[in-house]
């Protein structure tokens, strides 16, 4: 009779400790994404991203950071504020070589990393008719 009582008592451990583990001790992420100014392109593609893809993911959640645009977006992941951005291509290849806006800088910018091109923008020259 004894083992039997050990035996119920052991069992109730080993499934308390395993919904313990399983429902309360289960880490939680959130990350900050630095996307532009309110209702501009990239916050309409970032809300869009995060409805669609984020919101998926168990135990995460995104909050938004709205800046002035790409130099901020990326000076915000550089220092650790942001963990994701977005960010214009050719500020990103000027952040890290220290160059045009980032010239003023004490140094190149060196905790940014490339992940992936978000989408294609375009960039039209308009001049005038004369």
């Amino acid at each position: 009779m004894l083992a039997v009582f050990i035996i119920i008592i052991i069992t109730l451990i080993v499934y308390y400790s395993y919904n313990h583990i399983l429902t309360e001790n289960v880490e939680k992420y959130n990350y900050k994404l630095s996307t532009g100014v309110k209702n501009g392109p990239y916050d309409v593609f970032m809300s869009t991203v995060n409805s669609q893809m984020f919101d998926k993911i168990n135990n995460t959640t995104f909050s938004t950071e709205y800046s002035t645009g790409s130099i901020k977006n990326l000076s915000n992941v550089n220092k650790y504020q942001s963990d994701f951005a977005l960010a214009q291509e050719d500020l990103f290849f000027d952040s890290i070589l220290g160059i045009n806006a980032f010239k003023k800088l004490s140094k190149p910018f060196k905790n940014l990393r490339f992940v992936s091109g978000a989408y294609y923008e375009k960039a039209h020259f308009i001049v005038r008719d004369e």
